[in-house]
C-alpha cells in the first residue's frame, strides 16, 4: 500500500496521553514516563504502555466473532457475549513485556531492527477471561498432540503484511493445552473491558511469552 492509499488509515486511532515518549507515530508506540511505573506493582491502565503493529481496528462489539478452525473436528464461531456466558471466568495477573525494551540501549552498542524503545516497555496488569484450552477442547482440538501450534490471527491491519493482513503469532499446544499455564482469552483489564488500544473486545494473554501485540 503506498502513502496516498495509507492516508487516513490512522485518522480514528483513540487519543493518548500527552507525557508519553512516542518511539512511533504509525503504528503508535509508546511508553510512560519510567517514574510512573516504579509506583505502581498492578500497572493502571491509563500508564500501561502501548504496542501497535496496525491502525488500531473500529469494530462493532455485537458482530465480532472469535473463529477457531484448522486442525479442529467442530470449528467455532463464538460472540463475545458466548464466550462469556458459555465458559468459566478466571483472573490472572500478568506482566507484559515487548521483545523490544530497552532497544535504544541495545543500538548503543549495535545496530538492531525494529522500534526504539526506552526502559517502559513492560507493565504489569490484571487480566480476566476464558481459558483457552477450554475452547480448544469444544472444538475438538487434539490438546494431547505436542507437535500442534495454536495460531492466532488478529483484526488489526499490520504495517509488516502492508496493511493486508491481520498481525499473527502462534504458540505450542502443549502450552495453549495447558490448564495450569494460564493462558486465557482476555475481555477485561484491571477490572475493566479492554481498551481499543490494549486488544478491544477481546486479546490473547500468554504469560511467559513476549507482550508484543
Amino acid at each position: 500500500m503506498d502513502a496516498k492509499n495509507k492516508a487516513g488509515l490512522y485518522d480514528n486511532d483513540p487519543p493518548r496521553r500527552s507525557d508519553y515518549t512516542v518511539n512511533a507515530q504509525q503504528p503508535f508506540n509508546a511508553e510512560p514516563p519510567v517514574d510512573l511505573m516504579r509506583r505502581y506493582y498492578v500497572t493502571p491502565t491509563e500508564y500501561f504502555y502501548v504496542r501497535n503493529h496496525a491502525p488500531v481496528p473500529q469494530l462493532d462489539v455485537h458482530k465480532y466473532r472469535v473463529l477457531v478452525d484448522g486442525m479442529v473436528i467442530k470449528p467455532l464461531k463464538i460472540s463475545l457475549h458466548e464466550l462469556k456466558n458459555k465458559y468459566e471466568h478466571v483472573t490472572v495477573m500478568c506482566t507484559l513485556m515487548c521483545a523490544g525494551n530497552r532497544r535504544t540501549e541495545m543500538a548503543s552498542v549495535k545496530a538492531v531492527k525494529g522500534v526504539g524503545w526506552g526502559n517502559a516497555a513492560i507493565s504489569n496488569a490484571v487480566w480476566r477471561g476464558v481459558r483457552l484450552c477450554d475452547v480448544l477442547r469444544e472444538a475438538g482440538a487434539d490438546l494431547e498432540n505436542p507437535h500442534l501450534h495454536v495460531d492466532f490471527y488478529g483484526v488489526d491491519l499490520c504495517v509488516e503484511e502492508k496493511y493486508r493482513k491481520g498481525y499473527g503469532s502462534s504458540i505450542p499446544m502443549t502450552k495453549a493445552a495447558n490448564p495450569n499455564g494460564d493462558v486465557i482469552l482476555a475481555f477485561e483489564m484491571n477490572g475493566e473491558a479492554l481498551l481499543p488500544d490494549h486488544g478491544y473486545p477481546l486479546r490473547v494473554i500468554v504469560p511467559g511469552y513476549i507482550g508484543a501485540r
